[in-house]
C-alpha cells in the first residue's frame, strides 16, 4: 500500500505559446502541454536553498499527517458523520476593462460548478465508467463567496482590481492577498506569462508562501458560461485539488504522456499508475492497468470525479495545519468571513420567459444556511409555498411579481421581492402576418409583447426608446455603449403561430454604430424556441461592422435619420419551429460596440393549405358526445371539408360535408364542426382539408376522440367537464348567451333560465386550465376581464348540479 506523497507538480492546464483568444477574441484550442518547472516544489528548493529543508519537513509532516488520518478514517466509521468543510472565497479579478473583467454571471458559475464536483453532484458523475464509478468520492466541500472583508465590512466577495499585471501574470500579480487563514484567494488574470492557464502551489511550498498563498487562473478558463466553455471549466476544480495536495495521477511532474512516468506515482492508493493523458481516452491503459483518465487531476479535458482516497487527502489537508488550511475552515473564520450568517434572500429561475400552463421551477439562492421559506407568486398556482425550490403554473399572459421571505436557524429574515420578474406568454401564438412597430405602447417594455431579460439585475437592458425609429418615435433600445465586455442583453417576443405557414419570412431593422479604435465589435444573434422558452436554438449570428453599416461614433450612439438603420432578413426556419408557440430572442454580446436598436419586426409567410386541427386533441378520451371540432384557419379558400370515421382509413364516413370559407381569422365559425349525438364508449377519427377553386389539398392529419361511456362530459383536467351533454340541464335553463363573442376586452355572460337556481360558471381554456369560477346565486349575468387573454379558443361551462350548458368563447 503507497501511503506517501511524492510532492511535486502544481501548474495545470499549460497552453501553446501562441495564446490568441485575449487578443482577436476568438477561441484557442488546447495544445498538448508545456512543463513549467517554476512551480515544482523541488524547483522551489533549487531556487530558495534556505527554504529547502523547510518544504521538505513540511512536505513529510502533511504526508504523515495525511496517512494517520486515512488510517483512523477506514478504523472508526463514525468520522463519515463529520460537518462539511466550508470553505470562504474571494475572488480578485485583475483587468484593464477588457474580457477578463468578469461578470457576477460567470463568478455564481463558476462556484457552482466547483460546489457540484467537490459534493459529487455534478451531472457528469454518471458518465464515469464502470470500473470507477463505485470509488467515485464525495469531498463534502462547500465553498462560498466572503460576505466580510478581513476589516469585518460586508462585501460581495468580488473583488475588481485594475492592473496592467492582468498581462503575463506571474506572482507579481498577486494583489491585496486577504488572509489565508480566512479565505482561498483566487486571482483571474488575462494571460499569465509562463504559458499556463492556472497555477498554485502545494501546501508545503505554500505554508512559506502566506502572501500569494492561493490560485492565479485565465478567465478564459473559469466558468462555462461569457468567455469561458464547459470543456475548460473544470480548471478551478483541478487547481484547487492541488491546493488541497493532490498531484497528478502520473505524480510530480508537469509533463504527462512520458513512459517514465509509470516509474512516478502521485501517492494516492486508488488512483492507478498512469503516464497521463491529454485526450480522453477513458479505455486507455498506458502503465499495465485501466488508467483513471476522467479524474479531475488529469489533463485529459473530461474530467468528472475524484477517487474515495483522493477525497481523504483532501480532507486530510484541512484538518491539517500545514498551510493553515485547518483555520481555514474553523467555525470561527468561517464566522469573520461572513459565510454563516443570512445577508440576503435571493432567487432565480432558468426559464423567465413561459407560456400558461407550463410548469416553472424556482430556485432558492440566498446566502446563507436557509432553513425556511415563504414564497409569493402573484397570478401563480399555487399563489405561495414553503419549499426550498417549488414549482408554479401560471394560468394567464402577463407579467408578475415574485417576492421571497427566508429565515436561518437563528430567527434572522430576510425578504426580496422583484416586480415582473416572470413573463407568462400565450400558449397560442400570434397569427400571421405579424408586424411590431412599438408606437402604440406606453414606456414600460414589460407590457409590450416583447420581453428584456436582465440577468445581471443592472441599469442595462432592451427597453423602450423614443427618438428616430425607421417608423414613427418608438423602438426597443439597448444602451450598450456602457456594458461591461462580454456582457450579454436579450429579449424575448410573444409567441407567434407557425403551425400552418410555408416559408416564413422574419424582417427586422436595426441601428448600431461602432466605437472607433475598438477592434473587436459586438455580436448579434437571433434564436429560437418551440417549446415555450425552455431550450433555445442559435439560427443566426451576425457582426456589429456589418450591422453599423459603416458608422463610427466615439459616444454614445443614437439613431437620427432613416439611413440609420439597416435591415435584417432572417429565414432559417425548419424542423419543431412550425409551432404554435415559436418565441424569437434577439441577443446582443457586448464586444466593443455602441447602443443598439430595433425597430418594424415583421413575420410574415404563405398559409399551408392543409389545415391543423386543433381540438379536441389527439387521443383525448372522455371528450361529450356534442364536442365541438375545431381546426386552424388557412386563408383565401373556398371552403373547409371535413370527415368523420369510426375507422382511421375512413372506409365509411359517419359525417362528411363542408364548411364556406368566411375569412382568414382565426375565430370564425367556419372551423369548427359538430358532429352531434356521437355514440357514447366508441372512438372516433377526424380530419379537415380545404377547397380553393377546383384545387383541393392533401388531407389534414387523422387525429382520433373517444366519447365518454355515458356522452356526457369530458373529465379534461383538475375535474372540470370540459362539455357535456345538454340534455339533462335543458329542464332547468333555457339559453347561455356570449357577447360579445368574439370578445376582445370583456365578455358577458347572459343566463335565461326557467327557474330560479344556483349556478357555477367555470371558464376554461384549451388545455383545461380553469381561469374563472364563480358561483352565482342571486343573478344570472357575469362580466369577465378578457384583456389579458391571449387569443385563442375558450369554453364557457355553466353547471346546475344536474348538467352543463357549454359555449364556446373566441378571444381576439
Amino acid at each position: 500500500m503507497r501511503i506517501t506523497f511524492i510532492n511535486g507538480l502544481i501548474t495545470t492546464l499549460l497552453l501553446t505559446s501562441t495564446f490568441s483568444f485575449a487578443q482577436t477574441g476568438h477561441d484557442h484550442h488546447e495544445h498538448p502541454f508545456v512543463e513549467d518547472d517554476f512551480m515544482l516544489n523541488e524547483t522551489q528548493k533549487r531556487l530558495n536553498p534556505h527554504l529547502a529543508d523547510k518544504i521538505t519537513a513540511k512536505e513529510k509532516e502533511l504526508a504523515e499527517f495525511t496517512a494517520a488520518y486515512i488510517k483512523a478514517h477506514e478504523n472508526d466509521a463514525s468520522r463519515n458523520d463529520e460537518s462539511d468543510y466550508i470553505i470562504p472565497v474571494v475572488f480578485h479579478v485583475l483587468h484593464q476593462n477588457g474580457p477578463e473583467l468578469l461578470t457576477d454571471t460567470e463568478i455564481h458559475d463558476a462556484m457552482r460548478i466547483l460546489n457540484e464536483d467537490f459534493q459529487k453532484r455534478n451531472a457528469d458523475t454518471s458518465d464515469v465508467i464502470s470500473a470507477f464509478q463505485s470509488i467515485v468520492g464525495d469531498a463534502r466541500i462547500e465553498f462560498r463567496l466572503a460576505k466580510r472583508d478581513p476589516q469585518g465590512n460586508p462585501h460581495s466577495g468580488i473583488d475588481r482590481i485594475s492592473s496592467s499585471r492582468t498581462f503575463q501574470a506571474g506572482e507579481s500579480s498577486k494583489l491585496n492577498t486577504w488572509p489565508r487563514s480566512t479565505y482561498l484567494n483566487v486571482w483571474i488574470v488575462n494571460s499569465i506569462g509562463s504559458g499556463a492557464a492556472g497555477y498554485t502551489f502545494l501546501p508545503s511550498t505554500a505554508h512559506w508562501r502566506a502572501s500569494t498563498d492561493g490560485i492565479i487562473l485565465l478567465y478564459t478558463y473559469f466558468s462555462s458560461v461569457r468567455t469561458g466553455n464547459e470543456r475548460r471549466s473544470r480548471a478551478l476544480t483541478h487547481e484547487i485539488g492541488h491546493w488541497l495536495n493532490l498531484e497528478h495521477p502520473w505524480g510530480g511532474t508537469n509533463t504527462p504522456g512520458l513512459a517514465t512516468n509509470c516509474n512516478t506515482d502521485d501517492g494516492i492508493f486508488d488512483t492507478p499508475l498512469t503516464v497521463g493523458w491529454t485526450s480522453c481516452n477513458v479505455n486507455g491503459s498506458t502503465c499495465g492497468s485501466l488508467d483513471n483518465v476522467q479524474n479531475f487531476m488529469e489533463y485529459s479535458y473530461c474530467s468528472n470525479m475524484f477517487t474515495a482516497r483522493q477525497v481523504l487527502a483532501m480532507q486530510a489537508t484541512l484538518n491539517s495545519p500545514v498551510a493553515q488550511r485547518n483555520q481555514l475552515v474553523s467555525f470561527s473564520n468561517n464566522k469573520s468571513a461572513g459565510v454563516l450568517d443570512l445577508h440576503e434572500a435571493m432567487f432565480s429561475t432558468e426559464t423567465p420567459v413561459a407560456c400558461t400552463g407550463e410548469m416553472v421551477q424556482f430556485q432558492d439562492d440566498s446566502y446563507y444556511d436557509v432553513t425556511n421559506w415563504s414564497w409569493e407568486f402573484e397570478g401563480g398556482n399555487p399563489s405561495t409555498s414553503t419549499e426550498k425550490n417549488p414549482q408554479i403554473t401560471y394560468a394567464n399572459p402577463g407579467s408578475y411579481k415574485v417576492k421571497l421571505t427566508v429565515r436561518n436557524k437563528d430567527g434572522v429574515t430576510k425578504t426580496k421581492t422583484v416586480e415582473n420578474f416572470i413573463r407568462i406568454n400565450r400558449s397560442v401564438g400570434h397569427f400571421l402576418p405579424y408586424s411590431e412597430n412599438f408606437e402604440s405602447y406606453p414606456d414600460a417594455l414589460v407590457q409590450v409583447s416583447w420581453y428584456p431579460i436582465n440577468e445581471d439585475n443592472d441599469n442595462i437592458y432592451w427597453r423602450l426608446g423614443t427618438g428616430t425609429g425607421y417608423s414613427g418615435d418608438k423602438y426597443l433600445m439597448l444602451e450598450n455603449f456602457d456594458n461591461l465586455p462580454y456582457q450579454v442583453e436579450s429579449v424575448i417576443s410573444d409567441p407567434i403561430d407557425l403551425s400552418n405557414i410555408k416559408s416564413p419570412k422574419l424582417t427586422f431593422k436595426v441601428a448600431h454604430a461602432e466605437i472607433p479604435g475598438q477592434t473587436a465589435s459586438d455580436i448579434f444573434r437571433v434564436f429560437v424556441s418551440s417549446d415555450c422558452g425552455e431550450t433555445w436554438n442559435l439560427r443566426q449570428t451576425h457582426n456589429g461592422n456589418t450591422l453599423a453599416d459603416g458608422k463610427s461614433e466615439s459616444n454614445a450612439f443614437f439613431p437620427t435619420q432613416a439611413s440609420d438603420w439597416y435591415e435584417v432578413t432572417f429565414q432559417n426556419f425548419s424542423g419543431n419551429d412550425f409551432t404554435q408557440n415559436l418565441m424569437v430572442r434577439f441577443e446582443v454580446e457586448k464586444r466593443g460596440g455602441n447602443n443598439f436598436f430595433i425597430d418594424d419586426i415583421n413575420l410574415t409567410g404563405s398559409y399551408d393549405d392543409v389545415p391543423v386541427l386543433e381540438f379536441p386533441l389527439n387521443g383525448m378520451d372522455s371528450v361529450s358526445s356534442d364536442v365541438f371540432l375545431d381546426w386552424k384557419a388557412v386563408p383565401y379558400v373556398t371552403r373547409y371539408e371535413y370527415a368523420v370515421s369510426e375507422d382511421a382509413q375512413f372506409s365509411a364516413s359517419a359525417f362528411q360535408g363542408t364548411k364556406d370559407y368566411i375569412d382568414g381569422t382565426p375565430n370564425n365559425d367556419d372551423t369548427r364542426f359538430k358532429p352531434g349525438n356521437l355514440t357514447p364508449g366508441k372512438t372516433y377519427y377526424w380530419r379537415v382539408r380545404t377547397h380553393r377553386g377546383t384545387f383541393i389539398s392533401d388531407w389534414s392529419q387523422v387525429w382520433s376522440f373517444t366519447v365518454s361511456a355515458s356522452g356526457q362530459g369530458h373529465e379534461y383536467i383538475d375535474g372540470v367537464n370540459l362539455s357535456t351533454s345538454e340534455v339533462a340541464a335543458k329542464d332547468v335553463f333555457t339559453q347561455v348567451k356570449l357577447y360579445p363573442n368574439p370578445a376582445t376586452d370583456e365578455v358577458n355572460i347572459q343566463i335565461e333560465q326557467s327557474r330560479n337556481t344556483e349556478l357555477t360558471v367555470t371558464l376554461v381554456d384549451l388545455k383545461g386550465q380553469i381561469l374563472l369560477q364563480e358561483d352565482l346565486e342571486d343573478q344570472n349575468n357575469l362580466r369577465v376581464n378578457t384583456s389579458h387573454f391571449e387569443t385563442g379558443i375558450y369554453f364557457v361551462l355553466v353547471n346546475t348540479g344536474q348538467g352543463l350548458i357549454t359555449e364556446k368563447l373566441i378571444v381576439r
